[in-house]
């Protein structure tokens, strides 16, 4: 308690509040890991707020673009295909290891959501049927993944140039048209948002350096194909 003489000289009494310092919690061992657990669940709970709005929504735009045009001009099949083994691979790899769920909670619904966009490609191009054998392949590999650790660990080595040939077949798809068609820059946007944010929570979370460096090229290749898109949007307008 610190007295204080007013004006009047009455003395107050204030109570002192002291304050709160780091823990110390080296003596500890089994206090200084549930310190650090719950930290990073912290840290886990403030990163992921930040992306996973964009993943919910993150073909949406594409998928309305697709429907309202009725074509699906422009988007590259084998893109689709590779991304979808991608995030099929990084998300297997995830659960795998046991990697918090906040880590990976948006990759089922981006998965969910290719294959609606797979399911009106094939739809739009005459035959839905085509689809089977390819969405066969990806519940098959889910499984098989997990067989072997060396499998699981290879394929996640293999997942960033996976990843990474997906966007170059879009990029392809777009320098041999010229024409970005019913491509969805707002899409493509998200996903580029969606890899800066996952760059955040992976350093604040588990700082795998696999992980980190797939979603810095990941990130790289978004932005090049967003301004890929609109760059050939801009040439069709000018050309109307």
């Amino acid at each position: 308690m610190i007295s204080i003489n007013l004006a009047r000289g009455v003395p107050v009494c204030l109570p002192v509040h002291p304050i709160p310092e780091k823990p110390d919690l080296r003596g500890d061992s089994r206090r200084l890991l549930n310190y650090r657990v719950a930290r990073r669940r912290k840290n886990e709970a403030a990163a992921g707020g930040a992306h996973r709005p964009g993943c919910a929504a993150l073909k949406l735009p594409q998928i309305s673009a697709v429907l309202a045009a009725r074509s699906a001009r422009g988007l590259s099949l084998p893109s689709l295909l590779l991304e979808l083994a991608g995030f099929l691979v990084f998300l297997r790899y995830q659960c795998y290891y046991g990697y918090p769920l906040l880590t990976y909670l948006e990759y089922p619904i981006l998965i969910a959501q290719d294959v609606i966009l797979l399911l009106c490609i094939f739809h739009f191009n005459g035959n839905v049927k085509q689809a089977t054998p390819y969405i066969a392949v990806l519940v098959s590999s889910w499984f098989v993944l997990a067989l072997q650790k060396w499998i699981i660990d290879l394929a996640m080595n293999l997942c960033t140039f996976i990843s990474a040939a997906s966007k170059f077949a879009q990029l392809q798809c777009l320098w041999k048209t010229r024409d970005s068609g019913t491509v969805s820059a707002l899409t493509w946007s998200l996903s580029s948002y969606t890899c800066a944010t996952r760059i955040i929570t992976t350093l604040m979370t588990t700082n795998d350096f696999t992980i980190l460096t797939r979603f810095v090229i990941m990130l790289a290749l978004n932005i090049w194909v967003t301004v890929t898109v609109l760059r050939y949007r801009k040439t069709a307008i000018k050309a109307e």
